[in-house]
C-alpha cells in the first residue's frame, strides 16, 4: 500500500511511483506518442520522469523469438529426415529377413507387384494406427 512505501524505501531514497496506463489507440508509435503527451499535461510538472511504449518490447521479444524459428525448422527437417531414414532401414531389414517368404511367394506364383502390394499392406496396418494414435 502507498503506506508502507515509506518503511520499504532506504533513508534518503526518492519515493517513486510507476503508474501502467492501457490506451484505447496504441497500435502505433504516434498514437502512442499522443496519448504519452496527454497524460503528461495531465499531471503535475515533472512527476512524469519516463515513458516506455510496449510496442518496442514487442518488438524486441519478436526478434528474439524470430532468432529460433530457423533451428525449429531444421530440427523439424532433420527430423523428418530421419523418420524416412529409420522407415528405409525398417522395411529392408523385413526385407532381408522375409527373402525366404518372398521366394516362397513368388514360387506359388505372384508377380513381383503383387509381393510389393502384400508387404505394402502389412506395413500400412500398423502406420494407420500409429497414425491415427498420433493424431
Amino acid at each position: 500500500s502507498p503506506a508502507q512505501l515509506t518503511q520499504l524505501t532506504a533513508l534518503g531514497a526518492r519515493l517513486e511511483y510507476q503508474m501502467l496506463y492501457r490506451f484505447t489507440k496504441a497500435a502505433t508509435d504516434a498514437q502512442i506518442s499522443a496519448d504519452r503527451a496527454a497524460v503528461a499535461a495531465a499531471v503535475p510538472p515533472g512527476s512524469m520522469t519516463a515513458a516506455a511504449s510496449y510496442l518496442t518490447i514487442k518488438l524486441a521479444a519478436d526478434r528474439t523469438s524470430a532468432t529460433f524459428v530457423p533451428f525449429v525448422v531444421a530440427f523439424g527437417v532433420l527430423g523428418l529426415f530421419m523418420s524416412v531414414l529409420i522407415i528405409g532401414i525398417v522395411v529392408s531389414g523385413a526385407v532381408g529377413a522375409a527373402t525366404r517368404r518372398i521366394g516362397i511367394l513368388k514360387s506359388l506364383g505372384f508377380t513381383p507387384g503383387q509381393v510389393v502390394r502384400a508387404y505394402i499392406g502389412q506395413a500400412l496396418i500398423p502406420t494407420t494406427v500409429g497414425a491415427a494414435l498420433g493424431v
